[in-house]
Order: C-alpha cells, then sequence, then structure tokens
C-alpha cells in the first residue's frame, strides 16, 4: 500500500474543507448582527461546544495541562482546559467578526495606552507585547492606528 490516501478519503477532506469553509462564512455573516459583547458570549459558547465534541482535543489538551502543571488537581486542570476552550472560541468568534469590519469598529474595542505618542515620536520604536489574549485584534489595531 502506497502512503498515499485513498480517492475516498482525499474526496471526503475536500468536501470537509468546503463545509468548514461554508460554515466560517455563515458564521461571520452571523456575527455582524451581533454587537461586541454578544460575539464573545457565541464565542464562548462555541468554546463551551469544542469542549464537548472533540474529544481528541480534549484529550490532548488535558494530557498537556498535566505535563505543564503536574501538582494540579485533576480538576483544576479540567477547569483550565475548558476555560483554554472558551478563550479559543472567543478568539475565534472576534477575528470572524473582525473579517468584516472596518478600522473605526475595531478602535473601539481596543486600547493601547500610550499607543498615540509612540506614532507622534520623530524617531524609530520597537513595540513589545505578550503572546496572549486576542493577539490577531490587537496586530489589526496596531494596522488600523498606523
Amino acid at each position: 500500500m502506497s502512503g498515499r490516501p485513498s480517492r475516498r478519503r482525499s474526496a471526503w477532506r475536500r468536501l470537509r474543507g468546503l463545509l468548514e469553509l461554508a460554515l466560517a462564512e455563515t458564521l461571520t455573516l452571523a456575527l455582524q448582527l451581533l454587537p461586541w459583547r454578544g460575539v464573545q458570549a457565541i464565542g464562548r459558547w462555541l468554546g463551551r461546544l469544542g469542549w464537548r465534541v472533540a474529544g481528541r482535543e480534549r484529550r490532548r489538551t488535558l494530557a498537556h495541562l498535566e505535563l505543564a502543571f503536574p501538582d494540579a488537581t485533576a480538576a483544576g486542570r479540567e477547569h483550565l482546559g475548558r476555560r483554554c476552550f472558551e478563550h479559543f472560541g472567543t478568539t475565534l468568534a472576534e477575528c470572524l467578526w473582525m473579517r468584516r469590519r472596518h478600522c473605526e469598529a475595531l478602535l473601539r474595542h481596543v486600547q493601547v495606552d500610550g499607543l498615540a505618542d509612540t506614532l507622534r515620536a520623530p524617531r524609530p520604536f520597537l513595540l513589545l507585547t505578550g503572546h496572549c489574549g486576542n493577539w490577531e485584534l490587537l496586530a489589526a489595531t496596531m494596522g488600523c492606528a498606523g
């Protein structure tokens, strides 16, 4: 048997990709109807749904949390894992919402302290930030800010 996927599996992957794209586009359009807090609430719900239905990813998350936090209780790691999924769902919903928004909408939801002063400075600068929260939103905001 060769290492190539069968035609049936290959067709299934293409169909699955098209279905995922259709779902993302539908969700993007639906999220446009909601206010920011509604988008975040839907995202948290998506994360909770993901925790329930994505068994392989849930098990992988718990295994990684056990490696990272061996002294934590199983209940503590499960709580953290659930919160990670909620955060990921929120980030996903925010990113889908951003796809169809202009800069003015983004700038209403993100505050970067000291940015205006830094941008007015007559010298080059280096911006450092943590890789936490919705960093895609931060990157889009920085692009909007110039």
